[in-house]
């Protein structure tokens, strides 16, 4: 009896490692399949933080969303919200710093995803904080004058850009240049 236990011994731990390599692999694949999605569970903890005000806290999870899941379809709105939350900071402390912020956050928006829908939108929002609220036209025209390169056949993106050259002319005291841009 001894004998025969030898003899099986090597095929039955040859069978019992093709089993356990099996349910591992069938392991592997039903994690792969099952895996929570860690891009849109930050998105929506973010969301849940910012509506409750918790704004610093809402751009981590934002910007860990972005650090960490690059490619996800939510990493454009985790930086538009991003850019919403220090436009909010901006107003409420009255600390310019961070409409500077949100600009930057803005542009990235735009390179990082230049074929997303929200990449338009988010240069013209860098450029309106540019010009209405921090008063820096340069900035702000040569913002404009991206949009204008850029998408040349919005015709949305290309008048709200255009109106806005000829009030950043305006505002520079620039008659002529504002009748260019208005007429």
């Amino acid at each position: 009896s001894n004998m025969e236990w030898k003899r099986l011994a090597p095929a039955r731990i040859g069978n019992i490692i093709i089993v356990l390599a099996f349910v591992l692999v069938i392991a592997v694949v039903l994690l792969a399949a099952f895996r929570p999605n860690r891009a849109a569970n930050l998105f929506d903890k973010a969301q849940q933080l910012e509506a409750v005000g918790q704004w610093n806290q809402a751009l981590g999870h934002y910007h860990l969303l972005v650090e960490t899941e690059p490619n996800s379809s939510y990493a454009p709105r985790a930086l538009m919200q991003q850019g919403t939350i220090l436009e909010g900071l901006a107003r409420q402390s009255g600390n310019h710093y961070y409409f500077q912020q949100a600009i930057d956050v803005y542009q990235q928006v735009s390179r990082r995803y230049s074929n997303n829908t929200l990449a338009g939108q988010a240069l013209l929002q860098s450029a309106d904080l540019s010009g209405n609220d921090l008063h820096d036209y340069a900035q702000a025209s040569a913002l404009y004058r991206d949009v204008l390169a850029k998408y040349p056949h919005n015709d949305d993106y290309v008048s709200q850009a255009t109106l806005a050259l000829g009030r950043v002319a305006l505002a520079q005291k620039n008659a002529p240049l504002a009748q260019k841009y208005f007429g």
